[in-house]
């Protein structure tokens, strides 16, 4: 009878010891199963399955001990990933779902994730790959919760990354004009693509120019941005002044006599006084044309399809100068720094101003870059053209613009600031050459003509 009991007990203890092993209470089963062994009151024949079954858990556990094992020492040389491998094959067990050691398992593995995705963050961030270190944290942040870990702070990350972003945007966008200045149209192609931060005329303006391949025939391409033009003094035009430009292009030199026939025999317009009524002579045709009104050159422009430039637009094709090296992040970032301070500048602390040229040559004017006595071709004088390419913009004749006359100075007020008057830039072959300068501002009732005042034309990029 005694017999019986033990082995009914024995029975009892070894059903106890398979419900903890189903549970995941490894501990707790194989204590069972050591206890109904010890007891010898069971068969041999179930004797030996619970010998078994006891020796199979125990095996189990040791395999799953080894893949923790493993991955403390993958961690400890900090290979967080390597270790999250070795806790993911304990993981990967379905018999381990629910025990103690899969518990442990799972918080370790979310662990060594979390530190690996942070680590590869701060690695990032030390380097200066913003947005790649944002990345990485956010998925260490996903993450932060299961480990048990906190989150890190990434708010002041995402806006430095931001910002970085909007600059390599806008550094695209300059290359892409610089190369467009440079004709390399390939390049410009690749840059564009990754251009932006700016307005989407601009960018458009540009895909014109590189789909053409090129800006329209006998124009120069202007870059859009961010300028400086004015001076310090004549007080007309000062101050300097930071103004923004869409890209656009501007007649590579001034509409000359032989082009402005054409215009007459297409429209029937009155010719200029002392135009005779034949033909031109031949050395005549590539003379600029003069004599003409604010009228008539808005008149020649539109019949070409084309439209007078700003005073802004002429004084920025003369002064612009393309920088010998592509831009890069940290000179664009020097260059916007440097026009913001012109932006706060005001008349009195003007004089801190870095300003472009005043030729458009250089800085140091020279008698033989100008017409003097009389105008030139138009397309004479290489040595003395802009950066860009346009000739004569100072020294042959003055120029029409659409700009209607005003003073810029603060403190001063202009007699022509009545409305009336329209700019006049770039002084003619009769002019001192303190009127010869890029900045230098004239102007004139519309309906003025002179024989050294003249036009060229400019056109909006799409």
């Amino acid at each position: 009878m005694e017999a019986e009991r033990a082995r009914v007990a024995a029975q009892a203890a070894w059903s106890e010891a398979r419900r903890a092993a189903a549970a995941g209470h490894y501990p707790v089963a194989l204590e069972a199963y050591a206890k109904v062994l010890a007891s010898g009151a069971l068969a041999e024949v179930d004797a030996e399955a619970a010998r078994r079954e006891a020796g199979a858990l125990q095996a189990y556990l040791d395999l799953g001990a080894r893949q923790m094992a493993l991955a403390r020492e993958a961690f400890d040389q900090g290979e967080r990933l390597r270790a999250s491998r070795h806790y993911e094959v304990l993981l990967a067990d379905p018999a381990h779902a629910h025990s103690e050691l899969a518990r442990t398992a799972r918080l370790a593995s979310a662990k060594a994730r979390y530190a690996h995705w942070a680590g590869l963050g701060k690695a990032a961030l030390e380097a200066g790959r913003l947005d790649e270190a944002l990345s990485h944290f956010e998925s260490a942040n996903a993450l932060a919760e299961e480990a048990n870990e906190g989150r890190i702070a990434t708010g002041e990350l995402a806006t430095r990354t931001q910002d970085k972003g909007r600059l390599e945007r806008r550094l695209a966008f300059e290359l892409t004009q610089h190369d467009l200045v440079g004709a390399r149209y390939d390049a410009a192609r690749a840059a564009l693509a990754r251009a932006g931060d700016v307005p989407e005329a601009w960018t458009r303006a540009l895909a014109a120019v590189c789909a053409a391949g090129g800006p329209p025939a006998g124009m120069v391409f202007v870059p859009g941005g961010p300028h400086v033009v004015g001076s310090r003094e004549p007080a007309d035009a000062a101050p300097p002044r930071l103004i923004e430009l869409a890209p656009f292009a501007i007649d590579r030199c001034e509409v000359s006599q032989g082009d402005y026939a054409k215009f007459l025999a297409a429209t029937g317009r009155p010719p200029p006084e002392g135009w005779s009524s034949g033909a031109l002579a031949p050395d005549a045709e590539r003379l600029p044309v003069a004599g003409v009104s604010w009228h008539d050159a808005a008149a020649y422009a539109a019949w070409a399809g084309k439209r007078l430039p700003s005073e802004d637009e002429w004084e920025v094709a003369g002064r612009y100068a393309p920088a010998a090296e592509p831009p890069t992040l940290a000179s664009l970032a020097a260059q916007l720094e440097a026009l913001a301070k012109v932006r706060a500048m005001t008349t009195a602390n003007g004089e801190q101003a870095v300003l472009p040229r005043a030729y458009p040559w250089g800085d140091v004017f020279a008698a033989a870059m100008v017409a003097r006595d009389a105008p030139l071709a138009t397309d004479t004088l290489p040595a003395a053209r802009s950066p860009l390419g346009a000739h004569h913009l100072v020294g042959n004749v003055w120029e029409w613009t659409a700009t209607v006359f005003k003073s810029h100075h603060p403190d001063l007020r202009h007699p022509a600031d009545t409305g009336r008057y329209y700019v006049v830039r770039g002084g003619g072959f009769r002019s001192e050459p303190a009127s010869l300068r890029l900045d230098r501002r004239g102007c004139y009732l519309p309906k003025s003509r002179f024989d050294d005042l003249g036009f060229r034309c400019a056109v909006d990029l799409r």
